[in-house]
């Protein structure tokens, strides 16, 4: 027999390499069922759900001029099954939603009106007046008020003016007298400049 009729020899190191990866795949292909086995639930116990079973929630609605309601939603029996496959159709509700408040106005009516619920007591408030080249002022006991007496200016009836004199009302009304601050800041003119 001549060397050229036998087949070619396998190297040894790829050799070795196919039988590792053969083993690898045994191993594998025999853990996997087992595996399996290992963590599948038994008849006397109750299968593990991933999800805590849902809750009924309340969606709040708030409509400017009427009082809040509150609907429980639908319990998730009652409501079938949602179209897509993807559970009761009820599981999701809408979360509560409100109207933000609406922006300050401007002008010495919206001023006035705001300085009559939000100002220190005690404050009389003049709208348009002369406010020393200034936005606005607050004075108690001091020019250009008279001894005792309690004033808030407005020269420009801009929201951050007339905001900032109701609140430096009850910060003046605490350096002077002690009394509490609504919210407790201590800060004049919190509000800023209007432009």
């Amino acid at each position: 027999m001549s060397t050229t009729d036998d087949p070619a020899a396998m190297p040894p190191l790829l050799k070795s390499g196919l039988l590792y990866l053969i083993f690898v795949a045994v191993i594998i292909i025999g853990v996997a069922p087992l595996s399996m086995w290992l963590v599948a639930p038994t008849s006397d116990t109750a299968p593990a759900t991933p999800f805590p079973a849902p809750v009924p929630r309340t969606a709040s609605v708030a409509v400017p001029g009427t009082s809040t309601t509150s609907t429980p939603a639908p319990p998730a029996s009652a409501a079938g099954s949602d179209p897509a496959g993807g559970g009761p159709a009820a599981a999701v509700t809408p979360l509560a939603t409100t109207t933000p408040p609406p922006a300050p106005a401007t002008g010495c009516a919206a001023a006035l009106t705001y300085l009559s619920t939000h100002a220190a007591p005690g404050f009389q408030s003049i709208c348009p007046g002369y406010a020393d080249g200034a936005q606005a002022l607050t004075c108690f006991g001091h020019a250009p008020c008279a001894p005792d007496q309690r004033m808030i200016v407005i020269a420009d009836p801009c929201p951050g003016a007339y905001m900032n004199e109701a609140h430096n009302s009850w910060v003046l009304l605490h350096n002077a007298l002690g009394t509490p601050i609504p919210g407790g800041n201590t800060t004049i003119d919190p509000f800023g400049f209007c432009r």
